[in-house]
């Protein structure tokens, strides 16, 4: 008897749903929840002043310390899956996208404090070569 056989209708239809729900619970481990705390974090063409980059390292910052222990606790979630390497390698391409926005936010705030840095430090200098009354 082969094993369709077995089932009535009604049957084959429970089966089917547990294997459909059972194929549905090991995908679902490699769906992650969107990142959200990169949102508040600047996009580098908006970062032109000492107080808008002041703002996008202490952002960064705080999104890195709270999507860091996310990424451990998701890391340590996928080796529960049964498709673990899937579900690694999709949470490296998020974390690696993640870092890419953080570190470009970055960057480009610490350009524009040395660049209000090196303004201040011309502006010194001229002031104190005039007070000395050389040109």
């Amino acid at each position: 008897m082969t094993p369709a056989g077995r089932f009535s209708g009604i049957g084959r239809l429970l089966c089917a749903g547990a294997a459909a729900l059972g194929a549905l619970l090991l995908l679902h481990g490699c769906a992650s929840p969107p990142v959200a705390s990169l949102l508040s974090v600047p996009e580098p063409a908006a970062i032109h002043d000492r107080d808008q980059a002041d703002a996008a390292l202490a952002a960064a910052a705080a999104s890195r310390a709270e999507l860091l222990p996310q990424w451990r606790q998701r890391e340590r979630d996928c080796y529960a899956r049964f498709f673990v390497t899937a579900c690694l390698d999709k949470l490296g391409v998020e974390r690696r996208e993640a870092e890419y926005r953080l570190r470009r936010a970055e960057i480009r705030a610490r350009a524009v404090l040395r660049e209000a840095q090196i303004q201040i430090e011309v502006r010194d200098e001229a002031q104190r070569l005039d007070s000395q009354g050389r040109p």
